[in-house]
């Protein structure tokens, strides 16, 4: 089977900067919700959500943060 661009994508991504890009975003949506309309960052958020989601059922190792900030592979 031929591996698709989105495979070879998927296997050069960083999890770990991808993950701490994430949660930078999470902190500048907190920071914008009373001064800027958040919608198109909030919708940028729920495609990374969605992509490590989809990374991970397809065998990626995907690096997820938890609440205290500690990183967590799975």
């Amino acid at each position: 089977m031929q591996t698709s661009h989105v495979d070879k994508t998927m296997t050069h991504v960083d999890w770990q900067l991808l993950a701490e890009q994430k949660l930078a975003l999470l902190e500048v949506l907190s920071a914008c919700r009373y001064s800027a309309d958040p919608q198109p960052l909030a919708g940028l958020l729920h495609f990374i959500d969605a992509l490590q989601d989809a990374a991970e059922k397809d065998g990626h190792r995907v690096v997820w943060l938890t609440d205290d900030n500690n990183e967590e592979t799975r």
